[in-house]
């Protein structure tokens, strides 16, 4: 079964490796701009939120996530020292070392499926 995952992020850098660290699900990385069209189109089976998007607007895309898509989690990503407080966001992860994210991704979506 191919998983579906929603990456939302403004710096093209983080992007493309956050990307490349997640090639096995083959995620959609799109900017703040098309996100909510992105999450309305598709059934996600995870929204990623990256550091860089302002946070009004991670809030409003996490809530419209849990909204239409209420079994798929969200992730925010969060920079050192960083806080979101969305009540919308179940798993909040900083990322102080980028190899850390395709097993946090795993972790996750194997909790989704028991």
């Amino acid at each position: 079964m191919q998983v579906s995952i929603l990456m939302v992020s403004t710096d093209d850098a983080l992007s493309y490796t956050r990307a490349h660290l997640l090639e096995q699900w083959r995620p959609v990385v799109v900017t703040p701009e098309v996100a909510s069209d992105a999450i309305a189109a598709n059934a996600w089976d995870l929204l990623i939120i990256c550091q860089t998007v302002k946070d009004d607007i991670a809030a409003s895309l996490a809530l419209q996530m849990n909204t239409l898509h209420p079994r798929a989690p969200v992730m925010a990503i969060t920079a050192a020292g960083q806080v979101r407080n969305f009540r919308s966001v179940q798993f909040l992860v900083n990322v102080a070392n980028p190899s850390w994210l395709p097993n946090a991704v795993a972790n996750l979506l194997s909790a989704e499926t028991h």
